[in-house]
């Protein structure tokens, strides 16, 4: 069984992508990953049954820049989801690592883990998420208007309840839960769907095979059509949405 060691990225949604490819390479591979990465990586370690994954700590240096890190991610986010071919350069052959190309099989699907946590019992709310977090700072990346115009074709009957971590300040009149990973992903379980963002929670929900919609807000690196190939490939159970189709008032699925 060949070793490969990993070093992810400092944001909750590229740590999840990150492992969910690295799954589906090891799947695919037969191979042993370890993964150096912040210490919240452990915690979805913990809560998906990632086979043939571990996780190593923290790096011993400060490699936590985006851009530093392991070679094969910044180029599927910024050139792998070609308009020509998406799917096939999506799952590309060669993966880079510590700018060493090794050999590997090509990637057949997406291999979602399952799920190391219980069920929940299942609650009349809606959960959902329109803050993003940056290296330096949390911003609320839906105004007002928009965060409605989603709620209104979403909640219907059910009962709209924020989620995140315990860092998130509550944005609008609604209720919040926040708390850990583990926290944030009880509430998914037991939501009816998830509307949101691309962020760390709507990676955790498609993870989680929860239902979904996702606003995609990124204008440029990946550009929204690219992101949006990538959430149809990797989550299937989430619908996404052009940021402009809100502002029009709009909305028209681009997901199958």
């Amino acid at each position: 069984m060949e070793k490969i060691s990993i070093r992810t990225t400092r944001h909750l949604g590229d740590v999840i992508t990150i492992l969910n490819l690295m799954y589906s390479r090891s799947i695919e591979n037969g191979w042993e990953i370890s993964i150096r990465g912040p210490e919240f990586t452990k915690q979805v370690l913990n809560l998906f049954d990632y086979k043939g994954l571990i996780y190593e700590g923290v790096p011993d240096e400060d490699i936590l820049q985006d851009s530093k890190l392991i070679e094969y991610f910044p180029k599927f986010n910024n050139g792998y989801l070609s308009k020509r071919q998406p799917k096939v350069n999506f799952l590309a052959k060669e993966l880079f690592c510590f700018n060493k190309k090794i050999k590997a099989k090509k990637i057949t699907k997406i291999h979602l883990p399952e799920l190391k946590v219980k069920p929940q019992p299942k609650e009349n709310i809606i959960c959902f998420q329109f803050d993003s977090r940056t290296s330096h700072e949390t911003k609320i990346v839906l105004s007002s208007e928009e965060q409605r115009s989603v709620l209104k074709r979403t909640v219907k009957n059910k009962r709209p309840v924020g989620i995140g971590g315990h860092e998130t300040v509550p944005y609008s009149d609604h209720e919040y839960r926040l708390g850990t990973i583990f926290h944030s992903l009880r509430n998914l379980l037991a939501c009816e769907k998830f509307v949101g963002t691309d962020s760390g929670m709507s990676h955790l929900a498609g993870t989680a095979k929860v239902p979904g919609e996702v606003v995609i807000i990124h204008p440029f690196e990946p550009h929204p059509t690219e992101l949006i190939q990538m959430y149809e490939i990797m989550y299937p159970t989430l619908k996404c949405y052009k940021r402009h189709e809100l502002l029009f008032h709009r909305i028209t699925q681009v997901c199958k």
